[in-house]
Order: C-alpha cells, then structure tokens, then sequence
C-alpha cells in the first residue's frame, strides 16, 4: 500500500514536472527578442514618448520608445509611422544627407534608412558587440564614415556607412569609462562628445583619436551643440544636469557658464542662428540662448511636459519633442520669458 501510494505520488510529481516544462518551453518558443519584433502600427504613435527629432529638407523624423518613428512632411501638420523592424527603444537620430539616416537606442541598436525615414533596417545590436551599453547618441561626417556613442564609454566607429562597426573604446581618453551622452561635429575635422564628471572629449583628427577637456562644472553634460566659422573657431554649448550651461569659443580650450534659470536638466539643442540657441528642459520649459549678451530666457511649453529634443522646422515653427510626443510652436511664441 505504501508502495502504491508513493509510486502514485511520483508518477503525479513526474506528471506536473513534464507538464511545466511543455509549458516553459512553450513560453520559451513564444518569446521574442524586442530587437526581432517591429513595432506594433498605431494611430497614436505621434503621442508616444519621443526621444529625439531631425529635420531633413522636406521631411521632420521623430524616434522613441518601442521603437516608434513617425514623419511628416508638412511641417507636423499630419504624421506618418514608419516601417521599423525593432521595437527596441529608440534615443537619437541623425541624417547627414535628405535620404540617408541612422537612429540608435537600447540593446546598442542600430536602423539605417536610404529614403528619408520611411523604411528601416536592422544593422547592428549588443547581440555582435563586445560591450552592452545602451546607444545615446549618433553622427555622421557623410553616409559613410560615423561614429554611435553610449553608456560606459561605448563608442562603435563604422567606415562603410553602417555595414560593420568597429569597437573605438581604445580611440579615446576615457579609462574611468564615464557614460557618452552626445556627439557633434565643428569645423575643420573637429569632433565633440559631452560626457560625465564635467569633461567633453574632442578629436581634431576627424575621429580618429579624442582627448580629454575638463571644464569647471563637476557633473553630467547630457548633450552639446557644435557651430563652426571659417575661421576654424568652433562654439560649444555644453549643457545638462541641474540646468547647468557651459560656453566655449575657442574649441573647447576655455569655457564659461551662462546662467539658465532653471534647476531642471537641459536634453538637447538647436541653433536658430550664428548666436542664438534654443534649449528643451525635463521641467518642458525652452530655454533661449543668446551668445553676445551670456544671458538666457525661459518659455513653458504648451503642456509642461518633460523635453526630450528640439529641432527647426522651418524659420517660423520649432518641434520639441518629449513626454506627451510631439509639439509645434511658434519662434515668436518663445519671446515672452517665463516666471
């Protein structure tokens, strides 16, 4: 009897233990990578957390979670979702030409396009590298050459327009391997990356190595933006953690902190012109920068939302991107300075 009841027990434990296992392979078979699955089509897709905004000449792209990338090519009038093949998160996008363009994210990923943003493709992820951060940002000198940067000192280099990419972690002064938010480009072969613990490293030799310059502020810089002249004199907004600015006129040799009147993190910027700049914060205020005077303003945007990204759409109209999507507004609108 006890011999019975026990063999009936562990036929019954043998039973569940094969029925879970059928189950967990199941699950198993059924899971797919984020990075193999393209993002589910929505109406909505405009509302979605956006992370970064482009302007290519008849055409504004927009990317961000899930691998969501919508464009429009009336000004933000009317938005279109294009076709991704990942639904991984998605933090910058950059075109050097109108036709081709790159955008980057989690699991290091990265799509390439060659008609303006309609139609993506996968062309690299953590799954071939050798390091896992995530990709924050990415540029290109021309549809070739172009470098992705990211968490931990990540920075991948490709030379064949995205084909392959080449590890670049030995290229550049950075042993504490701080996090690399951003990436822009100046004259005469400069490159720009804003990083952790006050440093921007540049590279004068068009990429090929970057060194190490400290400025005074002691934390983050979350992005730059980077205007060249003829003369080979760059000017280099650094900005970034608790509304901090930074200055510099001379490529980065000297810098100076212009005060912002906010607590809130600055994401990203545009120029308007040789000497203006516009700035979105996470408070959803847009911070006007004017390099003559050192002095800034601040304007709310319409919901309040946190900003993402800024970019022109034309000389009238801005798109800021963040919480919430996609807003337009007017430049004129940004005039008034915020209380």
């Amino acid at each position: 009897m006890y011999y019975s009841t026990f063999k009936h027990s562990i036929n019954q434990l043998a039973l569940k233990i094969f029925i879970c296992s059928l189950l967990s392979c199941s699950a198993y078979a059924e899971y797919q990578d984020p990075l193999d699955i393209a993002p589910i089509p929505s109406s909505i897709a405009k509302y979605a957390l956006l992370l970064d905004i482009v302007t290519i000449p008849t055409r504004t792209v927009c990317v961000g979670e899930r691998g969501i990338i919508i464009y429009s090519d009336n000004r933000g009038l009317s938005w279109l979702q294009a076709d991704v093949p990942s639904s991984t998160h998605l933090n910058a996008v950059f075109f050097p030409d109108g036709k081709t363009g790159w955008a980057v994210g989690e699991d290091q990923v990265i799509l390439k396009t060659n008609n303006g943003g309609q139609k993506w493709i996968h062309q690299y992820d953590a799954r071939a590298g050798e390091s896992k951060g995530s990709l924050l940002d990415v540029w290109f000198q021309d549809i070739q050459q172009g470098y992705a940067v990211g968490a931990f000192n990540t920075l991948l280099r490709t030379s064949d327009g995205g084909h392959t990419w080449e590890n670049w972690q030995t290229h550049i002064d950075n042993d504490d391997e701080w996090h690399l938010f951003s990436i822009g480009a100046g004259s005469k072969g400069n490159i720009y990356i804003a990083s952790e613990s006050g440093l921007i490293f540049r590279s004068t030799d068009h990429g090929e190595n970057f060194q190490a310059l400290r400025t005074s502020h002691k934390g983050s810089f979350h992005g730059l933006i980077v205007q060249g002249n003829e003369a080979g004199s760059d000017s280099i907004l650094a900005f970034g953690v608790g509304g901090v600015l930074m200055l510099s006129e001379d490529n980065g040799e000297n810098w100076t902190q212009i005060e912002t009147g906010t607590q809130a993190g600055l994401s990203s910027g545009v120029w308007l012109n040789e000497r203006r700049a516009l700035l979105s914060a996470a408070d959803g205020a847009v911070v006007v920068v004017d390099l003559d005077t050192k002095l800034s303003k601040l304007s709310s945007s319409e919901t309040g939302l946190p900003l993402s990204g800024i970019e022109l759409l034309d000389k009238e109209l801005i798109g800021i991107v963040g919480l919430g999507g996609i807003q337009i507004i007017s430049v004129s609108s940004l005039g008034t300075q915020r209380k």
